[in-house]
């Protein structure tokens, strides 16, 4: 989600420099710090808004090794 946002605020901010015909190092530096605006924001963003989610997701992946290793044990009791 990051590189999205970034990237659309550095073609906004490249295409508004294009239409205001600045210079083209100019251009090319704002698209630069738009993204890089963008970027941090963005991470900002996902912290703040979604703080759980990255969260649940190691909890599930947790919870499935979980049932695998006491499946693994089932099959061990039943063998012996």
């Amino acid at each position: 989600m990051q590189t999205i946002v970034a990237g659309l605020m550095a073609l906004t901010a490249m295409g508004a420099g294009i239409l205001s015909q600045a210079d083209s190092v100019t251009v090319v530096s704002r698209g630069a710090i738009a993204y890089v605006v963008g970027m941090v924001l963005a991470g900002i963003w996902t912290m703040v808004v979604l703080p759980g989610e990255k969260d649940a997701k190691d909890d599930s992946a947790d919870a499935e090794d979980d049932e695998v290793e006491s499946e693994d044990e089932d099959e061990d009791e039943e063998a012996a």
